[in-house]
C-alpha cells in the first residue's frame, strides 16, 4: 500500500482537528510520513509510543502540564486571539515580550520525555523549524532531543520568544505560514486554523494581528494550492473538542474513499 504524506502544523486550535485526520490513516492501517511544526510536534512521540490510541495520551499529557494546560484550555489570555494581542502589548510597555518561559516548560518536558531522541521514536516524521537568523528551514535530526524540539516548536510569539538552540533562533514553520513550509512530496495537509476567521480589528493592536494573520494565510494558501489540505467545512467555536476530533475522522475517511484505491 502507497505511503500517505502528510504535512501537520497549526499554533494551537487545530491539536483536535490534526489528530482526527491522522487517526483514520491510522485505524485503516495506511503507512503515513509525517513532517509537523507547530503543535503538531506533539504527535510523533505519542503516535509511536500508543498507536491508534495515542490521541488520548496526548490530550493527558497536556492537561498534566501545567504551562500546556493553561496555554491550551485554562488561561483566558488564550481564548481569544485578539485578547493576546491586547495583553501583549500591555505586557510590552513593561519590556516583557512572551507569555511564558521556556526554561519551565523544558523542566516540565524534561520530566516527561527525559533524553529522548528524535531517532528513538522512528523514521515515519520530521519535526520542521525555522532559524530566523540564518533564514532557513531547519529540520531536527536523529541525535537530537525531542525536548529541543518541541520547544522550538512552541516558540511562537506571544506565548514564547524563539528558542535559542545551538548556534540558531528557532520558531515553527507553522508560525510563518500555518502548515510546514516544506511540501513538494506532500499529499495531504491538515489544518483547522487556515479556516479561521478573525472579526473586524478595533483597535491597534487588533489591526496588528489581523494583518499578520491575512499574511499567514496568503502563504498557506500559495503554497497549498496544488495539494489537497483537509480542514472543517464549516469552522465551530468547539475547535478544541470531541466534535473537532470526530469530524476530522469523517473527512479523513471521505478522502480515504475518494482516493486510496487510486493510489494503492
Amino acid at each position: 500500500m502507497k505511503k500517505i504524506n502528510i504535512a501537520s502544523g497549526d499554533f494551537k486550535y487545530g491539536i483536535y482537528w490534526n489528530s482526527g485526520v491522522i487517526s483514520e490513516f491510522l485505524n485503516h492501517d495506511i503507512p503515513i510520513f509525517l513532517r509537523v511544526s507547530g503543535i503538531s510536534a506533539l504527535l510523533p512521540f505519542f503516535i509511536s509510543k500508543y498507536k491508534k490510541n495515542f490521541f488520548g495520551k496526548n490530550i493527558e499529557f497536556i492537561q498534566n502540564s501545567k504551562i500546556l494546560n493553561r496555554y491550551f484550555f485554562k488561561d483566558k489570555i488564550y481564548e481569544n486571539l485578539y485578547n493576546q494581542a491586547i495583553v501583549l502589548w500591555k505586557l510590552n510597555r513593561k519590556k516583557q515580550f512572551e507569555f511564558e518561559s521556556h526554561k519551565e516548560l523544558k523542566k516540565e518536558l524534561q520530566s516527561y520525555f527525559g533524553n529522548t531522541k528524535i531517532g528513538d521514536i522512528g523514521d515515519f516524521f520530521e519535526i520542521e523549524t525555522y532559524d530566523i537568523q540564518k533564514k532557513e528551514i531547519y529540520v531536527f535530526k536523529p541525535d537530537e532531543y525531542l525536548t529541543d524540539a518541541i520547544l522550538a516548536s512552541f516558540s511562537s510569539p506571544p506565548f514564547f520568544k524563539y528558542y535559542e538552540y545551538e548556534d540558531k533562533m528557532l520558531i515553527p514553520t507553522a508560525e510563518i505560514s500555518i502548515c510546514p513550509l516544506k511540501l513538494e512530496d506532500i499529499n495531504i495537509i491538515t489544518s483547522l486554523e487556515c479556516s479561521l476567521k478573525l472579526p473586524t480589528p478595533k483597535n491597534g493592536a487588533e489591526i496588528l494581528l489581523y494583518s499578520f494573520f491575512l499574511r499567514k494565510k496568503k502563504l498557506f494558501d500559495i503554497l497549498t494550492k496544488d495539494i489537497d489540505v483537509l480542514t472543517p467545512i464549516k469552522l465551530t467555536s468547539l475547535s478544541l473538542s470531541g466534535a473537532s476530533y470526530n469530524n476530522a475522522r469523517k473527512t479523513a475517511q471521505m478522502w480515504i474513499n475518494k482516493n486510496m484505491e487510486v493510489l494503492s
